[in-house]
C-alpha cells in the first residue's frame, strides 16, 4: 500500500505483513513517530493492502482497500 499522512489523525499510515500478527495497518504519530493505531488482519489475505490508498475518515473510520475490495472499519462502536 502507499504510505499516505492522515491531516484528521495527525499520523502517517503504513500497512504490512509483521510475524506472528499477519496483516496489519500501522499509524505513526506524525510528531514522535510512536505508534498511535494498530488493526490486525492476521493471515488472512483481506489484510493485503496491495499498494492501495488508505483513508482515515474524519470520525475515525478507516476505508482499507484490500485485494479483496474496500473495507470500512468503524472503531469504538458495539
Amino acid at each position: 500500500m502507499v504510505p499516505i499522512h492522515s491531516v484528521s489523525g495527525n499520523m502517517a499510515l503504513i500497512n504490512g505483513y509483521q510475524p506472528p500478527d499477519g496483516w496489519e495497518v500501522l499509524g505513526l504519530d506524525w510528531d514522535t513517530g510512536k505508534t498511535v493505531h494498530k488493526t490486525v488482519f492476521g493471515d488472512l489475505n483481506f489484510g493485503n493492502g496491495a499498494y492501495a490508498i488508505l483513508q482515515y475518515l474524519d470520525n475515525n473510520d478507516l476505508v482499507f482497500n484490500s485485494i479483496s475490495g474496500p473495507i470500512r472499519i468503524h472503531y469504538g462502536r458495539k
